[in-house]
């Protein structure tokens, strides 16, 4: 159980590290639309690119035997999708900001449109993320991004 908690605070300083880089590098407060929006097709872009390419990197890189290129392959995997996850929640969350501000009847529309659409989509579950949400690294499906719509053809 400690492991758990260790694991989820390294994540969360790796999501908050990326993070305020973004504050301070990425977001010039006169273009904070065009910066949230870049981001957030930035990170799309990258999510959509690891889902295609999962099931041949997985053919190519998972070995039964220990090779430095799959080591550094999984890392580097590991690294593109952490920031293309952080680019687009930050992107989303930053286009809202703009347009809605921050207020409590934003927050308020925006919990309960969520909550909602999770619930009617039948994918609450997807709100158990990081820093609460854990993974491993496992050799049989290290690339294979899950997600509760793939089905089998």
């Amino acid at each position: 159980m400690l492991g758990v908690f260790c694991i989820i605070s390294l994540c969360g300083g790796v999501w908050a590290g990326v993070w305020m880089l973004l504050d301070l590098n990425f977001y010039p407060s006169t273009h904070t639309a065009f910066s949230a929006w870049c981001l957030t097709v930035t990170g799309a872009i990258l999510l959509v690119i690891l889902n295609v390419v999962q099931y041949d990197l997985t053919e190519r890189f998972l070995e039964p035997e220990w090779s430095l290129q799959t080591v550094v392959i999984k890392r580097l995997y590991t690294l593109i999708s952490g920031f293309a996850n952080v680019f687009f929640g930050k992107g989303v969350w930053m286009v809202q900001d703009h347009y809605f501000e921050v207020t409590i009847p934003s927050a308020c529309f925006s919990l309960i449109l969520g909550t909602s659409l999770l619930l009617f989509l039948r994918a609450s579950c997807n709100g158990v993320s990081t820093p609460l949400g854990t993974a491993f690294d496992e050799d049989n499906s290290f690339f294979i991004i899950g997600t509760r719509f793939r089905t089998q053809s």
